[in-house]
């Protein structure tokens, strides 16, 4: 877990614990207002405890977490991905409950086929491919992969060597679509092979483009993939979008 996702739920473990504590100290007061000036003394002072504490944790970390980070602060980083195994592209996770998203609070995708970062990182290699698909539940390395399925039936697991239908051997590679320039209101795009991949940070954009796109494939080895992020082939049909070979 993202240092700031064990804060964020610390902080509302604290603040939980205060409002459940403020409201004992409140009845207690109210009970004993006329028993004895001493006692309400020690339980306003108690009160004033149960505030202020778990205020001052709260401002102290947050201040801590954005001095120590790498990114010197909360991003707003996007790229886009997609997986294909044997040919056919993997859906996503589907988001359970109300927070609409799969991963954790900075490291999550919200069924869009969208890498989201949103928040501080400690270290900018906690927004690695690895990290991302470990907080959904699954598992990355350069070569194997285990994949949430989009159709709520757990995951899949697929490693080098194993054979898809038509008994090919397949291999886990990755391309990235990644924005290197501009000419005039275009955005200039290079693709380029991954090696490895899995540790692999997105580049720190919020729009995509120039966000990257991420290809993941599992079968026969080749120097390129045909396959792109439906964000740059929109740009791309539109003319936006200028890609380099």
């Amino acid at each position: 877990m993202l240092t700031e996702d064990i804060i964020r739920e610390t902080s509302v473990d604290i603040i939980t614990g205060a409002i459940v504590l403020l409201a004992v100290l409140v009845f207690l007061s109210i009970f004993f207002s006329q028993k004895s000036e001493k006692l309400k003394t020690i339980l306003f002072v108690l009160i004033v405890l149960a505030v202020i504490l778990p205020t001052a944790y709260f401002a102290i970390t947050t201040v801590m977490l954005n001095v120590t980070s790498e990114t010197g602060g909360p991003v707003h980083w996007h790229a886009d991905f997609k997986i294909f195994v044997c040919g056919k592209e993997m859906p996503p996770p589907i988001p359970k409950g109300l927070s609409n998203k799969v991963g954790s609070t900075v490291l999550h995708e919200h069924e869009d086929r969208r890498i989201h970062v949103e928040g501080v990182l400690t270290r900018i290699q906690d927004a690695s491919l690895r990290n991302f698909f470990r907080v959904q539940g699954g598992e990355l390395s350069n070569s194997h992969f285990t994949i949430p399925t989009g159709e709520d039936k757990g995951t899949v697991t697929f490693t080098n060597g194993d054979r898809c239908d038509g008994g090919e051997q397949g291999t886990w590679q990755a391309y990235v679509y990644k924005v290197v320039g501009r000419e005039g209101e275009k955005h200039v795009v290079e693709q380029s092979k991954l090696m490895p991949f899995a540790d692999y940070v997105l580049s720190p954009h919020a729009a995509v483009p120039p966000g990257d796109c991420i290809i993941l494939e599992f079968g026969p080895e080749k120097d390129s993939t045909g396959a792109i992020c439906d964000f740059y082939e929109i740009q791309k049909q539109e003319g936006n979008l200028i890609l380099q070979s």
